[in-house]
């Protein structure tokens, strides 16, 4: 919500959320059918499922222009990443 109050376009991939994201979002939210598809719309990709299509996706991928990949699960293979991709994992913290 907060990107979308401030004129971000979104394009969104959730096999697992979609009616609902759907129901929630409308068509505010640009909902496409696959994980490729959403990585040839975007400039940065938040890989929130840990999932072998997105891995794919992702490590297979060739940009156009530069891509920013936000891994919240730290599933990405960055050695097998695009020059013109940025790999931004996130870290494990552990607790004190």
């Amino acid at each position: 919500r907060t990107l979308l109050k401030n004129g971000v376009s979104v394009v969104a991939y959730d096999p697992l959320a979609l009616e609902s994201a759907k129901s929630i979002f409308g068509n505010t939210i640009d909902f496409v059918p696959s994980a490729a598809q959403c990585l040839q719309q975007a400039g940065l990709c938040v890989v929130t499922l840990r999932s072998r299509e997105f891995k794919e996706a992702v490590e297979g991928f060739i940009p156009v222009s530069p891509l920013a990949i936000l891994d919240c699960w730290r599933i990405i293979d960055s050695a097998r990443l695009d020059e013109r991709i940025k790999y931004i994992p996130l870290w494990r913290y552990r607790n004190a």
